[in-house]
């Protein structure tokens, strides 16, 4: 063996002081920065979802007020009680109906476009649309269908529930060809 030269023993030995130090600092670095940044995207993440949560409660307080509003209405509330053969009265209260949505909820559907029908459905097999100002009058068949299926699907509390369903075969996601 060969004996180094004390210069050469003195830069291994700074070369690996040096090495191991700086190794060292970038591993203790990125540790450090990699934590740092780990709880940076939690409160970024925290902060999205806070926020979609707080726009969905806001979505739904304004569906919730539109909602109250129609319930309390003296003309949806006689709708409601029509018999199922007064063709009179039910013309006339779902034109009430059609004059109340027009001057209350325009401002609503333009502001929330979103917003793609209202329905009104009555236990008698009864319904008024409005269907972004337009009223439609439904098959009173299919009507009595889907409204024992609303009443199954929504909770005796009075709480609002969010279905996935509608009334009008051409709005149904659920596959199926519904082509004339």
């Amino acid at each position: 063996m060969r004996k180094r030269s004390l210069s050469a023993q003195i830069f291994n030995y700074f070369l690996i002081v040096i090495v191991l130090s700086v190794a060292s600092l970038g591993v203790v670095s990125y540790l450090q920065s990699s934590r740092a940044l780990d709880r940076q995207v939690e409160q970024y993440m925290e902060q999205m979802i806070e926020g979609a949560a707080y726009q969905t409660d806001i979505y739904l307080q304004t569906y919730e007020l539109l909602s109250n509003s129609f319930s309390s209405n003296s003309d949806v509330r006689a709708f409601f009680e029509i018999g199922a053969n007064d063709s009179y009265e039910y013309y006339y209260y779902s034109e009430q109906i059609k004059r109340f949505a027009l001057s209350s909820v325009q401002s609503i559907v333009t502001l929330y476009k979103q917003l793609n029908a209202i329905y009104i459905v009555g236990q008698q097999g009864r319904s008024v649309i409005y269907d972004n100002q337009n009223f439609l009058i439904q098959d009173t068949s299919m009507v009595s269908d889907k409204y024992n299926q609303l009443t199954s699907e929504t909770p005796s509390n009075g709480k609002i529930v969010l279905l996935d369903m509608s009334l009008r075969p051409e709005d149904q996601r659920d596959g199926r060809d519904h082509g004339p």
